[in-house]
């Protein structure tokens, strides 16, 4: 059972052997670099993680979800997000760690992959195109390529899967508008101090107006909802994986009180922070697993 009390933050730390922004690894290698087993409880990743079971079953919790694992499920885990690993003994798998800034280059995805509200879960065919593309990553590791090039290998085999997966959705992927792509960069590094789009527009050098067209041509809609949006996203990170009182997480995200903080709040999500903690963190953990099998 995950403790969802506390966040760990997890940085991204490959061994010296690995000079890529991106690697691939079966999860029993990974377990064993981690002496074993990976620390239980809810952390907080800087990486990509992308996770393909191909056998054996198990849970994983996904911010406030707790999702099922099984032959076939593709789980991304982005940065940003907080999870916690079931019981790893029972399930195997392929999993392909990435940079956060990994797939810059790749305009066709980069804008989806840093989404933090693009789905985190596949239960696909094991025989599923997207499937194949993410236990594709890492085939060549072993071809003897310099560096530079192993990691644009790497990188494209890692977006082809990301673009397969968003196929599978029926989601939107493509290049977006550049202002766009810079505007959300800077609200992952600023939603918790800054949550004024004079202030966001200023740093890009552009009006107000020209950034709403921006926004507007790419989600649909405006860049102070992008930015609430991902307010209240963290808010109810805080509230569910930490026991940080209201007026403490309140603080953290830069607002005057926690009077102030619970009317952002209810206004963005129909309820009292409290009341959502109470709500949705008897199920954060992942469940215990009982008489689980292969498959």
């Amino acid at each position: 059972m995950v403790d969802v009390r506390q966040i760990a933050d997890v940085g991204y730390a490959p061994p010296p052997s690995v000079s890529t922004s991106v690697e691939a690894i079966g999860l029993a290698d990974l377990r064993r670099r981690a002496g074993g087993s990976i620390p239980p409880g809810a952390q907080r990743l800087d990486f990509h993680v992308v996770l393909a079971v191909t056998s054996g079953r198990s849970t994983h919790m996904v911010d406030f979800e707790t999702v099922d694992l099984a032959p076939g499920t593709v789980l991304w885990i982005r940065p940003g997000q907080v999870h916690g690993w079931g019981d790893m003994d029972a399930f195997d798998g392929h999993v392909v760690m990435a940079a956060r800034d990994a797939f810059d280059g790749v305009r066709e995805v980069s804008a989806w992959v840093s989404d933090p509200f693009a789905p985190t879960r596949w239960p696909l065919d094991p025989a599923a195109p997207a499937f194949a593309a993410v236990l594709d990553v890492g085939r060549f590791d072993d071809a003897g390529l310099d560096t530079s090039v192993q990691d644009a290998v790497l990188r494209w085999q890692a977006s082809t899967a990301a673009l397969l997966l968003a196929a599978a959705v029926g989601a939107e992927v493509g290049v977006q508008p550049p202002l766009f792509t810079a505007f959300r960069r800077l609200v992952e590094r600023r939603f918790d101090a800054e949550r004024d789009v004079r202030a966001y527009a200023r740093e890009l050098a552009v009006t107000p107006r020209t950034l709403e067209r921006a926004v507007a041509a790419a989600v649909g809609t405006t860049p102070k909802k992008v930015v609430d949006q991902r307010v209240a996203l963290e808010a109810r990170r805080l509230l569910v994986h930490s026991d940080a009182s209201v007026a403490s997480i309140a603080a953290r995200l830069a607002f005057g009180d926690a009077a102030n903080f619970s009317r952002f709040f209810v206004r963005l999500t129909g309820e009292l922070p409290g009341a959502f903690r109470e709500r949705v963190r008897p199920a954060a953990g992942p469940r215990e697993e009982t008489g689980t099998s292969a498959g």
